[in-house]
């Protein structure tokens, strides 16, 4: 996915640090345009330790992160991304959780990379998708229960300036649902698209 803020475009993605099995780090490249030739900055690579309560960081590539979509910050130029990646809270159980990561626009990481701390019923979760809502941003994404055949549902997360979300809701009348598109109007009125699994009720 790509955003552009002025000369310069941001492309976000991943990283592949193993093949068997296939583990990634989330990365940010930034291309910058000076009218004659295209200057790729180093990309910024997003592995844990990402929050506080993760107590090592990921040396071995034990944990995978992707980011799945990106927009620019009206005003300042920074990019917010959001994706997916695996998270092990105080070494523990691994879960599958959403994150957003700030980037600006020379390359740099703004502030503290949030982490989706989930609903108590539902363990894992993931954002496919960001858009401007207002002040703050809308992602789009996923959300099941711990079991691991466990239907996903579509998941709608209200994100702060700030890149942190307070506010979610979950969609349980759409079983085998992800959502992997969303938008936001004018009067705040939110459009998503998304995916099913064939056969699903």
């Amino acid at each position: 996915a790509t955003a552009q803020f002025k000369n310069r475009v941001f492309v976000v993605g991943a990283q592949r640090t193993s093949d068997v099995p296939v583990r990634t780090d989330g990365a940010v490249w930034v291309y910058i345009a000076d009218g004659k030739s295209v200057f790729i900055q180093p990309p910024v690579i997003l592995k844990a330790p990402l929050t506080p309560n993760e107590l090592e960081a990921d040396e071995q590539n034990q944990r995978s992160e992707k980011i799945h979509a990106v927009v620019i910050e009206p005003g300042t130029g920074n990019a917010m991304a959001v994706g997916e990646r695996e998270f092990s809270p105080e070494g523990k159980k691994l879960y599958q959780r959403a994150f957003t990561v700030r980037v600006h626009p020379l390359g740099d990481v703004v502030g503290t990379p949030w982490t989706s701390p989930a609903n108590a019923s539902l363990l894992h979760d993931a954002a496919r998708s960001v858009a401007i809502c207002g002040d703050g941003f809308m992602a789009g994404g996923w959300t099941r229960d711990e079991p691991v055949d466990a239907k996903p549902q579509p998941m709608i997360f209200w994100v702060g300036a700030d890149g942190s979300s307070t506010q979610h809701r979950p969609e349980p009348q759409l079983p085998s649902t992800q959502t992997q598109g969303i938008a936001c109007d004018k009067e705040g009125k939110i459009v998503s698209a998304g995916t099913r699994t064939a056969g699903s009720p």
